[in-house]
């Protein structure tokens, strides 16, 4: 058995995790946009000629270049900042123990354990290691207060479970 540690996530390990979270879905937006281009280009084709395609291909590429900035640096904060201060529980101390075939996580208000095969995915950055529960919701391990040993452990456990890559969902 592993552990336990003891950490608290922080608004700046929520901020982590959303933006981790947010660069997974990037590329299927992006393959969306590029979908809404490609159309906008070919009825700009269809109604003024190739000229007109240039430009439109240039204001929606420029045009998703600035949302995706603003997605990034502006939006995914304040949706973590807003959501850290809403979520109590998120704040409370974790004590968190893994053993081969489950993990705990106990806080004053709250008790869980788990099989590491109810995780369906996980991701990780420098900064946090993300269990997914959900596709939306995860258990945050802030890289900066967990061993490397425990994120080892648990990265290890979910590939032995079938979540062979980061990032790639249970089937």
């Amino acid at each position: 058995m592993l552990g336990p540690a003891t950490y608290a996530i922080t608004e700046n390990d929520q901020l982590a995790f959303n933006i981790l979270h947010w660069r997974a879905t990037v590329p299927r937006a992006l393959v969306f946009v590029a979908i809404v281009i490609v159309c906008l280009m070919a009825l700009s084709y269809i109604a003024d000629g190739p000229e007109s395609t240039l430009l439109v291909a240039v204001g929606g590429v420029a045009g998703a270049a600035l949302m995706f900035t603003l997605a990034r640096f502006v939006l995914v904060p304040r949706h973590a900042k807003r959501a850290y201060r809403e979520f109590a529980l998120i704040k409370e101390p974790v004590k968190l123990s893994m053993n081969d075939e489950t993990f705990s996580i106990v806080q004053p208000s709250a008790r869980v354990e788990a099989s590491w095969t109810q995780i369906i995915a996980w991701n990780e950055d420098l900064k946090v290691f993300a269990m997914y529960v959900t596709r939306q919701q995860a258990y945050i391990l802030p890289k900066g207060q967990v061993e490397d040993s425990m994120i080892d452990f648990a990265r290890e456990r979910l590939v032995a479970t079938g979540l062979i890559a980061r990032g790639k969902a249970r089937k």
